[in-house]
C-alpha cells in the first residue's frame, strides 16, 4: 500500500502581500531631484563690464562710514524683515512637522475604571502600556512630501534675503536723497545771499533813478522764489530723514542734520561676469528655483497618493491592574483608495498646472534680472553724459551772468537778461546736484542686480 503523505500547510498569503510591499518600494521611491533650467535664450555678455568683483556688502564701496551704520541698523532692527525671518521660521516648523510623519508615533496610554456592583463593592481596575502608530513609505511619498516642506523652507529663506537686499538698496537711496536735499539747501541759501547782495548793489542806483525801480521788484521776486524753494527742501529733507528713521527700525526725528553733507564719489564700475551666473546669484532668482522644485516633488507625492499605504500599529501594556498582567498586539493594514469623487486626480491637475506656472515664473524671473542688469547700465551711462552737460552749462552760464551783470551795473544791456541768466545759473547748480544723486542710484540699481544676499544679524544668529 501507498503510504499517506499529509499535504503541506500553505503559507499564509498575507505575508506574501507583506514581503510584496516591502520589496516594491525600492523599485519606486521618491522622485528624484532634477535641478530645472529656465527656457529662456542664453545671454552672451552684457553691454559693459568693470574690474571690481561684485559683493554682498556693495554699499561699503561707497566708503560712507555712515551709510555703513545705517545700513547695517536697518539689517538689524528693520520690523518689516524681522517679520519675514518669522515667516521663514514657520516654514521651518512646517518642515520638521512634515518631517515628523515619517517617523513613528508612540503614545502613552493609561486607563482607570471603579465599578460597583449589587453588593457594594467596588471594583478599581487600571492599566498602563505604550501604542505605536507608523506609516511604512511604501512609494516615496512621505519623503516627496518631507523634500517639498525643506525646499520650500529654503525658498522662504531666499525670500528673507531678498528683503534684506532691497531694504539695503532702500536704506542707500534714502541717505544720498537726504545728503543731496541737505547740499540743494545749502545751495539755496547761498543762492539767497547772493541774490541778496544783487539787490543791496541795485537800490542806490534806483534811487538815483540810474536804474528802473521794476528791476528792484524782479530782483526781490527772484529772492522770495528762491526762498520758497529753500522752503521746499527743507521741509523734504525732514520727510526724508523721518524715511531713514523708520528703514533703520528708530522712531521720526532719530535721524540728525549733517554738519557738512557730501555726496560720495562713484566707485569703479564691477565686473558683470556671465549673466546666467551672474542671476543666479540672487536670492529672489533662487526662491522661485526652489519652489519649482518643491512642487516637482508635490507633484511626485500627489501621484504616489494614489496607491495603496501600509499602516503598522502595536501596543504593549498591563492587561487589568498594574503590573498584574502583560499583554501586547501588533497588526498591519492595508489602505487602498477605490473611489473618492475624483479628489486625488483634482490634486495632480493643480500641481501640475501649479509646476508649471512657476516655470514660468523662473524663465521670467530669469529675464528680469538679465534686463535689470542692463537697464542700469544704461541708466549710469546717461547719467554719466548728462552730468557732464549739465557741467559744461553751468560753466558757460555763469560766464554769460557774469558777463551780462556786470554791463547791466555800467548802464548797458536789460535786466531782463540778466534775470534770465541768473536764474538759469542757479537751476542749473542745482540740477548738477540731482543729476550726481541720479548717477548714484544708477549705480545701486546695478549692485543690487548683481549682489548676493548680505548676512544678517538674525542669520548669525540662527541654531
Amino acid at each position: 500500500m501507498t503510504q499517506w503523505i499529509p499535504p503541506r500547510p500553505a503559507r499564509p498569503r498575507c505575508l506574501a502581500v507583506l514581503v510584496l510591499f516591502c520589496v516594491l518600494p525600492a523599485c519606486m521611491g521618491a522622485p528624484a531631484v532634477v535641478d530645472p533650467r529656465p527656457n529662456v535664450e542664453p545671454l552672451e555678455q552684457y553691454s559693459q563690464s568693470g574690474t571690481q568683483a561684485p559683493t554682498n556688502d556693495w554699499w561699503n564701496r561707497f566708503g560712507d562710514e555712515q551709510l555703513s551704520s545705517h545700513v547695517a541698523q536697518a539689517l538689524a532692527a528693520n520690523r518689516e524683515l524681522r517679520g519675514i525671518w518669522h515667516a521663514f521660521r514657520e516654514a521651518c516648523a512646517v518642515a520638521r512637522r512634515t518631517n515628523a510623519a515619517r517617523q513613528p508615533m508612540v503614545d502613552l496610554v493609561a486607563d482607570g475604571r471603579v465599578t460597583r456592583g449589587t453588593d457594594d463593592r467596588d471594583d478599581e481596575t487600571a492599566s498602563v502600556g505604550a501604542a505605536l502608530d507608523y506609516e511604512l513609505d511604501l512609494w516615496g511619498r512621505l519623503e516627496a512630501n518631507r523634500r517639498a516642506a525643506a525646499f520650500e523652507a529654503q525658498a522662504s529663506l531666499d525670500d528673507y534675503r531678498t528683503a534684506a537686499v532691497s531694504l539695503t538698496a532702500e536704506v542707500a537711496r534714502a541717505w544720498f536723497r537726504l545728503l543731496e536735499t541737505e547740499l540743494q539747501v545749502a545751495v539755496l541759501e547761498e543762492q539767497i545771499a547772493s541774490n541778496r547782495e544783487i539787490l543791496q548793489l541795485i537800490e542806490p542806483r534806483v534811487a538815483a533813478q540810474q536804474l528802473r525801480s521794476v528791476d528792484l521788484l524782479r530782483q526781490e521776486t527772484l529772492i522770495e522764489r528762491t526762498r520758497e524753494d529753500l522752503i521746499e527742501a527743507e521741509a523734504d529733507a525732514r520727510i526724508l530723514r523721518n524715511q531713514l528713521a523708520l528703514l533703520t527700525g528708530r522712531a521720526p526725528g532719530a535721524i540728525a542734520v549733517n554738519a557738512s553733507p557730501t555726496l560720495a564719489p562713484l566707485p569703479p564700475l564691477p565686473e558683470t561676469g556671465v549673466p546666467i551666473e551672474s542671476v543666479r546669484r540672487r536670492p529672489d532668482i533662487q526662491a522661485v528655483r526652489k519652489r519649482v522644485l518643491a512642487t516637482d516633488q508635490e507633484l511626485g507625492a500627489a501621484l504616489r497618493d494614489r496607491y495603496p499605504r501600509l499602516n503598522i500599529t502595536a501596543s504593549a501594556g498591563s492587561a487589568a491592574g498594574i503590573f498584574e498582567g502583560f499583554v501586547s498586539s501588533f497588526a498591519a493594514g492595508l489602505l487602498a483608495p477605490l473611489a473618492d469623487g475624483g479628489r486625488r486626480t483634482a490634486e495632480i491637475d493643480r500641481t501640475r498646472a501649479q509646476r508649471a506656472r512657476l516655470r514660468s515664473e523662473y524663465a521670467q524671473a530669469v529675464l528680469v534680472a538679465f534686463g535689470e542688469v542692463e537697464d542700469a547700465l544704461v541708466e549710469e551711462t546717461r547719467q554719466r553724459e548728462r552730468l557732464q552737460s549739465v557741467q559744461r552749462q553751468l560753466d558757460l552760464t555763469k560766464r554769460s551772468s557774469e558777463r551780462l551783470r556786470d554791463e547791466y551795473l555800467n548802464g548797458q544791456g536789460s535786466y531782463i537778461e540778466v534775470l534770465a541768466a541768473l536764474t538759469g545759473e542757479q537751476q542749473l547748480r542745482r540740477e548738477l546736484l540731482t543729476t550726481r544723486r541720479l548717477r548714484l542710484e544708477a549705480r545701486i540699481g546695478l549692485y543690487r542686480a548683481l549682489a548676493g544676499s548680505p548676512v544678517t544679524r538674525q542669520e548669525e544668529n540662527a541654531p
